[in-house]
Parts: structure tokens; C-alpha cells; sequence
């Protein structure tokens, strides 16, 4: 019993310093990985420097390539560095002291190299020859419309096309605005005279017909004062044959004697006539003891003034006589019927003497406007 209990005491007295041992072996090998731990970490943020450091140091030299005039010779170091880190590449470095004197180096060198770039981009050289073109890039997008630029100037005039088809008629348009009143015409219409003593028109008067001069018998006293010229082709119509004693009518003879302002002898002959027609004038007149037309005026004949004799029991109108008056062929006989007698001026009773001389035959003339 006392055995077991000596045992049991030993037993109790080496727990604590069990226990102690092996909380100092947990804190070693706690302390010895912490160290590994931290070690392996330096050591690759190291290495990450370093890579840093070297990728910068080749960008600078490559920069230092295009700048200087040492080509060759950077070329050279720049191949170096990169040997170098191929074999570093390979046999990766484990020890610390040696990558962080390594990484001091770097670090001095980028500091020098960066202080010479600067020096040299201030002091640059010329440009270097443009190098070959490269590949054509993509098409880029469509871009926006245009603003509307200004009109051109106006082309030449194209040829003429071709006829088109008919359309269709349109709908009957409103009515337009009255216009204004056009200028006033000349109003002129024509105008017509009788010829007498001849069967033909001068100037630019037309014929309208030919006839003979009609009027009463010479001592009848009633009747027609008035000459007409009768057609040489009456056209009758209802009628009564024989002699009713009403109106009559007869040709007209001259009884001009030997009066010598006629160009031909027409005593004892019948009297023609023509009716005659002038366009482009608008009125007539007879003018009487003169054979001159106004001013702006036309004459179309004149000769000498005519009418019944004054002791005769039928009276009748003056008319102008042309002065190359004609006969009617064939009618030289004394029938008489209306006569035409040359009319002479007599001075006293309200003629005046001056102008008028008595005794004188009047001519007259017959002019158209």
C-alpha cells in the first residue's frame, strides 16, 4: 500500500513538469515556423520588387533606345539584363542578403537611369526616318449626316424629253378676278359712199356694186327728192304688171351743156354711179364748193356740185359729181326723167359776194376719216 501511494505521489509531482516541457516545445516550433513563415514572405515580396524593378528598368531602356545615339551599346545592356534574368529565371536565388543587395543595385541604377532620360529627352536629336506603314485598321463607323451646304450654280439646260402622255382632265377651276378694262379702240367699222358720175372706187375703197342714178321726173311734183343708185340687176319679188299711177322712179340725165370743167362730154347722157366701201376709216363727208380735204383727212374724188334746175316743179338733193364723170353707153337721147344741172353761186341773196364770186360754178369733194 505504501508502494502504490509513493507512486501515485511521484506520479502527481512529475505532471506539472510534463506539462511545461511540452508548452515549451509548442512555443519553439510556433517561434520556428513563425520564422520560416516570415522568411518565405520576404522572399517573395522580394522577388516582386525585383520583377517590378526590372520590367521598369527595361521600359527605360527601350525608351533610351529610341532617344539616344548610343544604340548599339544599350542594346547590348539591355541584353544583358535580360540574360540575366533568364538565368534568374532558371536557378531562382533563395538567398535574402544577395537579392537585397541585387535590389539596392536595381534600385541605384533605375535612379541613375531616370535622371539621364530626363537629361537626354531635354537635349533630344532629330527624328528619326517614318518607319512602313502599317496595316489598314478596321472600318470605323458611319458618321452623322452633314448640315446642308449652299446651292450649286445652275447647270447647263438638258436636253428635251419626250413627250408625255395626256392626262386626265382636272376639275373646272373657280372663276378668276375680273380684269382691268382694256384700252379704248378706235371704234372703226368702215364706211360707205356713193360715187357719182362713175362705176369704180379710187385708192383703197372696194366696189360694193355698180348702178345707174335714180330719182323723180323733173316736173312731178311729188315724190323722192333724193338720188339713189339703182343696181343694174334688180331682183324682183311679189309684184303687179302694169302701170298703178303710185310712185315712180327714173334715171337721171345730165343737162350740163358746154360747161368745161368735165373731162368728157356728158350732155344729154344718163348717169352711172358706184357705191364704194373704205375699212379702215370711219366717216364720210361731203364738202361743197371746195375740192380739199381737211387736214387728216382722205379725199376719195372730187369734181363739181349738181342738182335740179331751180325753175323745175320737182326739187332734189346736191350731190357731188366726180369731175372724170362717165355716161351710161348708149343713152345719148334727150328722155330726160331727173336732171342734173351744174350749180353756179348767186351772190345777194345771203351768199356773200367775197368769198363767193356770182355767176362762178362751185366744185365740190368727198372725203372719208
Amino acid at each position: 500500500m505504501e508502494q502504490d501511494s509513493s507512486k501515485a505521489r511521484k506520479s502527481a509531482e512529475c505532471l506539472p513538469s510534463e506539462r511545461f516541457r511540452c508548452f515549451v516545445y509548442f512555443v519553439a516550433v510556433a517561434c520556428v515556423l513563425s520564422c520560416i513563415v516570415f522568411q518565405f514572405v520576404s522572399l517573395v515580396s522580394m522577388q516582386r520588387r525585383l520583377d517590378l524593378l526590372e520590367s521598369k528598368l527595361s521600359e527605360f531602356s527601350t525608351a533610351e533606345l529610341k532617344h539616344s545615339r548610343y544604340v548599339h551599346s544599350e542594346s547590348l545592356d539591355a541584353k544583358r539584363s535580360l540574360i540575366a534574368r533568364r538565368k534568374r529565371s532558371t536557378k531562382p536565388t533563395t538567398n535574402l542578403t544577395d537579392l537585397s543587395k541585387r535590389l539596392i543595385a536595381l534600385e541605384s541604377r533605375a535612379v541613375n537611369l531616370s535622371k539621364d532620360l530626363r537629361m537626354r529627352s531635354s537635349l533630344r536629336g532629330r527624328d528619326g526616318r517614318d518607319g512602313m506603314p502599317g496595316p489598314p485598321g478596321s472600318s470605323g463607323r458611319d458618321g452623322r449626316d452633314g448640315r446642308e451646304g449652299p446651292a450649286g450654280p445652275r447647270g447647263l439646260t438638258g436636253p428635251k424629253g419626250d413627250v408625255g402622255r395626256t392626262g386626265s382632265t382636272g376639275t373646272a377651276g373657280y372663276p378668276g378676278p375680273q380684269g382691268l378694262k382694256g384700252q379704248e379702240g378706235q371704234g372703226l367699222s368702215g364706211v360707205s359712199y356713193n360715187r357719182w358720175g362713175r362705176t369704180n372706187c379710187s385708192g383703197d375703197a372696194t366696189v360694193v356694186y355698180t348702178g345707174l342714178m335714180g330719182s323723180d321726173y323733173y316736173t312731178h311734183t311729188g315724190g323722192g327728192s333724193n338720188f339713189v343708185c339703182l343696181t343694174t340687176n334688180p331682183m324682183y319679188d311679189k309684184y303687179e304688171s302694169g302701170f298703178q299711177g303710185t310712185a315712180v322712179i327714173h334715171g337721171t340725165e345730165y343737162h350740163s351743156g358746154s360747161f368745161p370743167g368735165f373731162k368728157n362730154n356728158m350732155d344729154q347722157h344718163n348717169a352711172p354711179c358706184a357705191v364704194c366701201y373704205v375699212r379702215s376709216r370711219g366717216s364720210q363727208i361731203m364738202i361743197p364748193a371746195s375740192n380739199k380735204c381737211p387736214s387728216g383727212w382722205t379725199r376719195e374724188y372730187y369734181g363739181y356740185l349738181m342738182t335740179s334746175h331751180y325753175s323745175d316743179a320737182h326739187s332734189s338733193e346736191y350731190v357731188c359729181i366726180d369731175v372724170d364723170a362717165e355716161v351710161v353707153p348708149g343713152t345719148h337721147a334727150d328722155t330726160n326723167g331727173a336732171l342734173l344741172y351744174v350749180v353756179e353761186g348767186y351772190c345777194g341773196h345771203g351768199l356773200p359776194c367775197k368769198p363767193y364770186i356770182h355767176g362762178h360754178e362751185l366744185t365740190c369733194v368727198v372725203c372719208t376719216k
